[in-house]
């Protein structure tokens, strides 16, 4: 009986290291994404304004004409949250639509966790996604089969 119970706790601590594992976001998975639907138009490879590169963790590793934007394991002390938090100005995105509170909750808890770059196989970018293609089907008669009022081409 004794030594039931250092295995159950050894049981009990892989376990919580399971679960705790699984609410560290990823990089790839998680926080690129972010960026690419709400910064990549300013913060991106062909448009770094501040200097800043959003588009791949080496980009964001850099920082920008401010300095590091990140300090792993305190967000609080990480331009790039206090950003999007609004409690440094100017505030981001600039365009006024802030991040939705899951999106920085996500940003949060990355950081927290030490802001780990992407695990090896997992895309370093966004942009090396494969891109979606648009399908423009074209009815019989020539027209846009999505809007039959709108004249061919």
């Amino acid at each position: 009986m004794r030594g039931a119970v250092p295995i159950a706790s050894g049981v009990l601590l892989c376990y919580a290291m399971l679960v705790r594992a699984e609410d560290t976001p990823s990089f790839a998975k998680d926080v690129a994404p972010i960026f690419a639907a709400n910064c990549a138009g300013c913060h991106a490879a062909n448009v770094t304004m501040g200097t800043l590169d959003l588009d791949t963790f080496t980009g964001l590793q850099k920082g920008g004409h401010s300095g590091p934007v990140i300090v792993p394991g305190k967000s609080s002390e990480s331009l790039l949250y206090l950003r999007i938090t609004g409690q440094v100005t100017p505030a981001m995105p600039l365009n006024g639509k802030k991040l939705a509170d899951g999106e920085i909750e996500i940003i949060r808890k990355w950081i927290d966790a030490g802001a780990q770059p992407p695990a090896p196989g997992e895309v370093r970018s966004h942009r090396n996604e494969p891109r979606r293609r648009r399908s423009r089907r074209r009815s019989r008669r020539g027209g846009n089969e999505t809007d039959p009022n709108r004249p061919s081409r």
